[in-house]
C-alpha cells in the first residue's frame, strides 16, 4: 500500500516576479522551483492562476520591497500587544508613510528589556494575497518578510554574535546579533551595480561599530558572490546556501 503524500508550496513574491517551490512529501517526495514575471496591474491574480487549482497550502515570503522588518526600542510603558502594535504602526508611518488600509503588524519578543521585532506588510497587499489564495481554495500558512524567513531558518546555527546580510533585487537587509540578542535591523536599497553597492553597504555597517575584530559576517544572496580583499579588506564573507542549509566556506 502506498503511503499518503503531502504537497506544500513556498512562494517568494517581489514587485515584478514570483518564485515558487512545490514540495512533495511521502511516496513521491521531491521539489521543483519555477520563476515567473508578474504584470504590475494584476500580479496577485497572475500568481494565483500560475499556482493552479491545487489546494496545497502556501507559505509566502515577501521581498524587502514589499514588506519591512523593524527593531523597536524597548518601552517599559508599553504593556499590551495592542500598545506595541500601535507603536509599530506609528513607526511605519513615520518611516514609510501612510498606506491604504494601514499596516498589518506581527510582533516577535526577545525577552523583557530587549528590543521588539516587528514585521510590517501593507494591509491592502495582505488582504489581496488572502483573497487571491481563497479564490484558489488554498490555505495561507504564513506571510513573512524574506529576510526574517532567512534569519529564522539559519539564525540558530550562526552563533550568538554575527552579522547577517540578506541581499535581494534592489534591497539588502542587515541583521546584527550580539550575545544572542538582535541589536539592529537595517534595510538599504541596492543600486544597479548591486555587487559594488552591497560591498559598500557591508563595509559601512561594520565601520559604524568600529570593532577591529568584527563578529562573523554571513551573506545570503540569490547569486553566489565573492568579494576581493580590495573590495572588503581583511574581511571574510561566509555564504549561506538554502539548498544544503549550510554555510559555504
Amino acid at each position: 500500500m502506498l503511503l499518503p503524500s503531502f504537497e506544500a508550496c513556498h512562494v517568494y513574491l517581489a514587485p515584478n516576479l514570483a518564485r515558487y517551490t512545490r514540495i512533495r512529501r511521502g511516496w513521491n517526495s521531491g521539489q521543483e522551483t519555477s520563476e515567473i514575471e508578474l504584470p504590475e496591474e494584476a500580479r496577485l491574480e497572475t500568481l494565483a492562476r500560475t499556482l493552479g487549482p491545487s489546494r496545497s497550502p502556501v507559505r509566502l515570503t515577501l521581498s524587502g520591497q514589499c514588506a519591512h522588518v523593524l527593531l523597536l526600542p524597548f518601552q517599559a510603558t508599553l504593556e499590551t500587544v495592542a500598545e506595541w502594535e500601535a507603536y509599530a504602526r506609528h513607526t511605519c508611518v513615520s518611516i514609510f508613510g501612510e498606506k491604504q488600509g494601514g499596516w498589518r503588524i506581527r510582533l516577535s519578543r526577545q525577552g523583557y528589556g530587549q528590543p521588539m521585532i516587528a514585521a510590517a506588510v501593507e494591509e491592502s497587499l495582505y488582504a489581496g494575497i488572502e483573497t487571491a489564495m481563497q479564490k484558489q481554495g488554498r490555505r495561507l500558512l504564513s506571510v513573512e518578510p524574506f529576510s526574517a524567513d532567512v534569519f529564522d531558518r539559519h539564525g540558530r546555527m550562526l552563533g550568538r554574535d554575527f552579522w547577517l546580510f540578506v541581499a535581494e533585487a534592489g534591497t539588502c537587509t542587515c541583521w546584527y546579533t550580539q550575545d544572542g540578542v538582535i541589536r539592529s535591523i537595517l534595510a538599504h536599497p541596492l543600486e544597479a551595480d548591486w555587487r559594488r553597492s552591497l560591498a559598500a553597504f557591508i563595509a559601512r555597517e561594520l565601520a559604524k561599530k568600529g570593532d577591529p575584530n568584527p563578529a562573523p559576517v554571513f551573506l545570503h544572496a540569490s547569486e553566489l558572490v565573492h568579494f576581493s580583499d580590495e573590495e572588503l579588506p581583511g574581511l571574510t564573507i561566509r555564504l549561506l546556501t538554502d539548498a544544503a542549509s549550510k554555510v559555504s566556506p
